[in-house]
């Protein structure tokens, strides 16, 4: 009971160390006579469990029976001078009461004794109490205020289901223990993973695209400096864009190395980037120098855009370099077409199944990782926020460098 009770208390907790309280007789057996003492000796002592994933059940039950075994002579000490001497880490705030007691009326000089009823109350926040017998009771007592009646039902169910687990496999792993109930695993593995909606099988340019047709005037983007561009015109923009980088023959399955400041013309960059048809692979210039250098050595861009200020960190990509603020750069991108491009001016056709996009994590062992999201989760993702959120048609977030929150700051656009 102690075991199986540990197990759930850990699942609850989400620990893999758990305390509770026993109520332990305190009556010895070597003490002589000490059945035939009157008064209430009992005590109650913590427990701890230490749970290890990987162990058999049996083998935890063993080591606890071992330990409880041991403690025995010490049983006697008070849990106020025990939790004085081992500190905070001996407090608990659920008990086990196992009853031990003879089940048949006992004699006592000669004389039958006979059960009288009586009532009592929690003392503690959840009390699981055992009384042996043909079959076994298992009550809990709890306190109103801390647990709900559901709740507890709840918890009685789990530790049924637990304690049949033991029963049926005791050397199974304390992992492979499924403290849920079939209704509660239902619920977690298929309702609440209820997920599935219509998702457009299409990409972020289509999404884009089609947002820019419909409202071509709406204002689509504003930076901290003040510049504001509608949909029109930033199509436009990010189709020049698109084009140069067709020119130099980027295209699917290609990547882009963007360095650059937290500007409009960043965006328009990066949506140019994938009306290319092509990955972009976003890089904070503030970054140190050699993260900067390893994530582009890493990605290994076909090209970089960058500008002036942040041309020296983009050179360590070792590949063409397109310099966003040249002036004679600047110059030309008018003459390149602001009509969007098509598959058919494309190096290859554009799918959803195509990378729009490589994020580098911090990773896990402290060295950078690459996370390539396609099109299509892309568009996913989006989707599913913009009705989470209630986000979409006219609503928008600052894309000033101090207003870095998704929430709608003074800035939004609302149409």
């Amino acid at each position: 009971m102690q075991g199986a009770w540990a197990v759930l208390v850990g699942v609850l907790a989400g620990r893999r160390d758990v305390v509770f309280g026993a109520t332990v007789s305190g009556r010895p057996a070597e003490l002589p006579g000490v059945e035939g003492m009157l008064g209430l000796f009992i005590n109650t002592v913590p427990v701890r469990v230490e749970l290890d994933p990987g162990r058999p059940v049996v083998e935890l039950l063993a080591a606890l029976q071992e330990r409880q075994s041991a403690l025995l002579p010490h049983q006697h000490l008070g849990l106020a001078e025990i939790q004085r001497l081992a500190g905070p880490g001996a407090t608990f705030d659920t008990l086990l009461v196992y009853q031990n007691f003879p089940a048949s009326p006992p004699r006592l000089a000669g004389r039958e004794v006979a059960w009288a009823g009586g009532e009592d109350s929690a003392h503690y926040p959840m009390t699981l109490v055992v009384t042996p017998g043909t079959e076994t009771e298992i009550r809990l007592e709890y306190r109103p205020e801390a647990f709900a009646e559901e709740t507890v039902r709840a918890v009685a169910a789990r530790l049924a289901r637990l304690l049949a687990q033991v029963a049926d496999d005791p050397a199974a792993k304390v992992a492979a223990l499924e403290a849920s109930t079939a209704d509660e695993r239902h619920r977690v593995l298929h309702a609440w993973n209820d997920t599935s909606r219509p998702v457009p099988d299409g990409t972020l340019v289509d999404l884009f695209e089609a947002q820019a047709a419909r409202t071509p005037d709406g204002l689509a983007l504003v930076d901290g400096s003040g510049t504001e561009l509608t949909y029109a015109e930033l199509d436009a923009l990010a189709s020049r864009v698109a084009r140069e980088l067709i020119a130099r023959g980027v295209g699917p399955e290609d990547l882009v190395g963007v360095v650059m400041e937290r500007t409009a013309d960043l965006y328009a960059v990066l949506l140019g980037v994938l009306k290319a048809g092509a990955a972009y692979v976003p890089v904070d210039p503030g970054y140190p120098a050699e993260r900067i250098e390893f994530t582009l050595a890493d990605a290994r861009p076909a090209v970089v855009v960058c500008t002036a200020a942040t041309a020296g960190a983009a050179e360590a990509a070792g590949a063409a370099r397109i310099v966003w603020d040249d002036r004679r750069r600047r110059r030309r991108w008018p003459a390149r077409p602001a009509t969007a491009p098509a598959d058919a001016d494309r190096t290859a056709p554009l799918r959803p199944a195509h990378p729009a996009y490589v994020i580098y994590t911090s990773g896990s062992t402290g060295t950078p990782k690459g996370v390539s999201v396609p099109h299509r989760g892309a568009v996913n993702y989006v989707t599913w926020r913009a009705g989470a959120t209630g986000s979409g048609r006219g609503s928008g977030s600052c894309s000033s460098p101090r207003c870095r929150s998704t929430r709608r700051c003074r800035r939004s656009i609302r149409r």
